[in-house]
């Protein structure tokens, strides 16, 4: 009976797979009703087109992972034979076997190659590949090749970007295909279509996972772990085409193998571009050092990972030439280019299938060296940096352990910079490199990065303990240690029994999410106040920069209902102090209710006001007014009481509104090359620094050589201990700097931020701009008569992940600076 219903499934999917491939497929133009090449297709086209696809067809599985913040759909397709596609489930268990992420033997040996289109909305050659290459491996000619691969086709990583750059492109469409580069259909608009809703560059993001669109994809990518990843990117039309091997610097934990492969499939791409006459080029530009790339992220997750480069971005639209070119550049051209590497790549794949699965079994299990332990000792003031570090290592598949026995190790202290012996006691937080993904928290969480090449594409330090202001212990002595269980916090709430008119309410500021806690209470119009000096109450010590909440006041506004609801809804439990002391009022300040303003538009570099609006809208919660810095009018700015301008190049007339808005009690905080408006401001004690000890504008124009610059490494500052400015914060304070600023050291001002030392803690900083930083600070402020105004050389949110950075901005919103 069993047999005989074989039989029965058997001739059923043979007649259905006969029916489907009787009826002819539509080829992508015959679906969009234009030639695909002659026009850009929107989002939901190529959504449409590709469900078709997996609707009609056997060898296809459509696979939704979520959606964009802007709402459109988000997903890949499987394509296989269609054995493999009813296996599918079995298949995707299988690999992860082979890893160690499941237990049991793997039954089945199919390579998975996942090709990734359109990371950047505005290299839009890639969705349009992606429909052309999915149609293709449909055809018969691929059926034994799809017996043996999975391919996975994920047509658009940033769709909102990409509509962005679709729909300004198409409302400049004529009926004529102009060429020439300076006319409009050539010339994006601010911010372009490379970024995503929040301005944020995807490609520079799957590490730190703070976008919805890289959370859910990484989500997705480690349900399946690849053995070959590719990302597809377009740049100046002037370049040729990239594809590997990577250029130097290539991070020490990509192994042999993965750089074996890549010289293996680029010889045979480069066999292949001069069969067609096809210019390329290989192992410059575009290196294998930062782990937040695609292709180095995918490496560290086991899969040999490409970047793929062509010339054509966003710039050369259907078609391009300029008077210096010879060729033209069409979409169909880019189209081709990207279809044939597609396909090449898959045909290498079957070509090294055995090897690929060996050597990914091999990345998860081969003798890890010498076993690395990083150690953080948990307190009150660090326990929610430690968990919010810990997400980030937990989206990576890290498992976090913790102390089983107290004892004395010698390691590396991140803050002291140098070999120590500390105490760590049962309880503390572990983090092994003895694990499945061993390799990829060594490259998170190692305190100097490791180079051989100076001339970088992007960041050459990024050590997460520095980015949460933790002192973490790196040791290779023996620690026993069991896997941490997840403690759920306990609902909290208020006991309105001990409540009387003498109560008051301390709330703390020892992390990002105090402050978003406060702005919420802002948010309900409840007056905020903090201590202006530590307080002792019952024998402890309440510090300075405590959030302070009088019950009666509370009960006299009507708000403490609004006050309850907060509290409740964020799981804090307020410390109850009853104070009848009638000079107590004197000791606590009223906050400002920050009402915020922030520049956008073409004189503001995009990435960088991204950064700023994504901390408002998704970190701390907090709205704000956005003004296009070319309308900004000082009406518009009397309604706010907070100016905060980030990097950009302004005119004349905003440093004239910067300084009457400062003139009349307004907070301006400046970012990077926005603090060149002061220069026109010479009553700002900056301003008259600046122009007798820098030349202002070769000091934020400058580009040089390598021995002027500082390659994304991270520095350490000293922040004032007793300031409000650092609450919450450690004296050593870490970020990221990316160039060559500086500011004086101010007489009558706050020299915030002053240079710890010269040297980079990790990363590159050229001897020249070393040697120059001396008397001088990265961070500063000053009053000027009713106003203040802030300083940052270098970007405090960069990249949505430096939490430390983002806590001190915070305080330069929500404090004023104090009277000395």
């Amino acid at each position: 009976m069993q047999r005989l219903l074989f039989y029965i499934q058997w001739i059923c999917l043979f007649f259905l797979s006969t029916f489907s491939y009787s009826q002819t497929l539509k080829s992508p133009s015959e679906f969009l009703e234009y030639n695909l090449g002659t026009q850009f297709t929107y989002h939901h086209k190529i959504h449409d087109y590709l469900s078709y696809l997996a609707d009609e067809s056997l060898k296809v599985e459509y696979i939704p992972y979520g959606e964009t913040y802007e709402g459109r759909p988000l997903f890949v397709l499987a394509i296989s034979s269609p054995k493999n596609i009813q296996n599918l489930e079995s298949i995707r268990q299988s690999n992860l076997q082979r890893a160690g992420f499941l237990e049991g033997k793997p039954s089945h040996s199919n390579a998975i190659v996942w090709l990734g289109y359109n990371v950047h909305g505005n290299e839009a050659s890639g969705s349009e590949v992606s429909m052309k290459v999915a149609f293709e491996l449909l055809k018969d000619k691929y059926a034994g090749l799809l017996e043996n691969l999975i391919v996975i086709i994920d047509p658009c990583l940033n769709p909102d970007g990409r509509d962005r750059y679709v729909n300004n492109f198409r409302a400049k469409e004529g009926s004529f295909i102009n060429q020439k580069p300076s006319t409009w259909e050539h010339l994006e608009p601010w911010p372009t279509g490379r970024y995503n809703h929040y301005l944020f560059d995807l490609n520079r993001d799957w590490a730190w996972g703070t976008q919805i669109e890289t959370i859910q994809r990484t989500e997705l990518y480690r349900k399946w772990y690849p053995q070959v990843f590719v990302d597809f990117h377009e740049m100046m039309p002037q370049y040729s085409y990239f594809f590997g091997p990577s250029a130097d610097p290539i991070h020490k934990e990509v192994t042999s193998w993965q750089k074996k492969y890549q010289k293996i499939a680029s010889e045979k791409y480069e066999s292949y571009f001069k069969t067609q006459d096809w210019e390329y080029f290989t192992r410059k530009v575009f290196d294998l050092l930062y782990p937040s790339y695609g292709d180095s992220w995918t490496c560290f997750n086991g899969a040999v990972g490409f970047t793929f480069e062509q010339g054509g971005h966003g710039v050369a639209g259907l078609s391009y030439k300029s008077k210096d070119e010879t060729k033209e550049i069409t979409l169909e051209g880019r189209i081709q280019k990207h279809f044939e590497t597609s396909l090449m790549t898959l045909i290498i794949a079957e070509e090294y299938q055995n090897e690929l699965l060996r050597e990914y079994e091999a990345f998860f299990h081969a003798n890890r060296g010498v076993v690395k332990n990083y150690i953080i000792t948990p307190t009150k003031k660090n326990s929610e940096n430690i968990e919010l570090m810990s997400s980030i290592l937990e989206r990576q598949g890290v498992v976090r352990e913790q102390v089983l026995k107290s004892k004395t190790v010698k390691g590396y202290s991140y803050f002291e910079q140098k070999q120590i012996k500390r105490k760590i006691e049962k309880g503390d937080i572990v983090f092994s490199t003895d694990q499945t993904m061993g390799r990829m928290l060594k490259v998170l969480l190692e305190p100097k990065a490791d180079f051989t090449d100076s001339t970088t594409y992007d960041l050459t330090a990024w050590s997460l303990p520095y980015a949460f202001g933790l002192d973490m212990l790196e040791t290779e002595e023996v620690i026993e240690k069991v896997t941490q269980k997840k403690v759920l916090k306990s609902k909290s709430g208020i006991d309105e029994t001990a409540l009387t008119d003498s109560t008051f309410f301390v709330l703390e500021w020892e992390s990002i999410s105090d402050v978003k806690l406060i702005s919420k209470l802002m948010q309900e119009q409840i007056k905020v106040g903090h201590l202006m000096k530590d307080f002792e109450y019952n024998q402890q010590i309440i510090p300075k920069g405590s959030i302070v909440f009088p019950y009666f006041g509370l009960m006299m506004s009507r708000k403490f209902d609004a006050f309850k609801k907060v509290i409740e809804e964020n799981n804090v439990i307020p410390q109850l102090i009853h104070i009848n002391d009638s000079n107590w009022e004197r000791k606590v300040e009223v906050m400002k209710t920050p009402r915020i303003a922030v520049l956008a538009g073409e004189d503001v570099n995009p990435v960088k006001f991204g950064s700023l609006w994504y901390y408002f809208d998704k970190v701390i919660e907090y709205p704000i007014n956005v003004f296009y810095a070319d309308k900004v009018t000082s009406f518009d700015l009397s309604k706010v009481n907070t100016l905060i301008i980030s990097d950009g190049q302004y005119n004349s007339k905003i440093s004239s509104l910067v300084k009457s808005f400062i003139e009349r009690g307004g907070k301006v905080i400046l970012l990077e090359k926005a603090i060149k408006v002061v220069d026109e401001i010479h009553e700002l004690e900056m301003s008259k620094k600046m122009q007798k000890l820098f030349n202002i504008e070769a000091m934020f124009m400058a580009k040089g050589k390598t021995e002027n610059k500082a390659l994304g490494c991270i520095m350490e500052l000293r922040l004032p201990e007793s300031s409000l400015i650092s609450k919450g914060l450690s004296k050593e304070y870490f970020l990221i700097k990316e160039n060559n600023h500086k500011l004086p050291l101010l007489n009558h001002g706050y020299n915030i931020g002053l240079i710890a030392k010269t040297d980079a803690v990790s990363g590159y900083i050229g001897e020249e701009l070393k040697n120059s930083l001396g008397e001088s600070t990265l961070i500063a402020a000053e009053k000027y008569k009713k106003g203040q105004v802030f300083y940052y050389v270098d970007n405090p949110l960069i990249r949505g992940f430096w939490i430390n950075g983002m806590h001190l901005f915070s305080n330069s919103i929500f404090f004023d600076l104090e009277r000395r």
